[in-house]
């Protein structure tokens, strides 16, 4: 629907890639230039207790579709699952909408932050004037 749609951030109403949230879920408008050769990468790693025998059911699968790379939380290792781990995504390079014209970005940019949650300041409960 298009209000969920217009609460993921947008990468071209930011003015720079440093205010998008880490690990957080962003779009892009562009145009496809180029569509690469289907890569094969590791979709799932199991995380493990860092000790040597970790105990049964101390493990859980670690997904990583939308990441280049993935860190262990402190005190667990990233064990590879085999071939059941791997998968496979297309990669696309993207440029920006030639001749999109800055009226266009606005209403763009206007239409995204009219479907994000607001939220409210609530000032404190005035106290006793002196």
């Amino acid at each position: 629907d298009e209000q969920s749609y217009a609460k993921v951030p947008c990468l071209n109403d930011m003015a720079s890639t440093d205010f998008a949230k880490r690990l957080s879920l962003v779009r892009y408008r562009g145009l496809v230039q180029d569509i690469f050769e289907p890569e094969i990468y590791v979709a799932m790693l199991e995380e493990q207790d860092a000790s040597t025998t970790p105990a049964p059911g101390t493990s859980r699968i670690i997904t990583t579709k939308y990441r280049e790379t993935i860190e262990p939380a402190p005190g667990k290792v990233l064990k590879d699952v085999g071939r059941d781990g791997l998968s496979q995504r297309g990669a696309c390079y993207l440029v920006p909408l030639p001749g999109e014209t800055p009226w266009a970005r606005e209403a763009s940019a206007r239409q995204a932050a009219q479907s994000a949650p607001t939220t409210t300041v609530q000032e404190p409960p005035a106290g006793p004037s002196k």
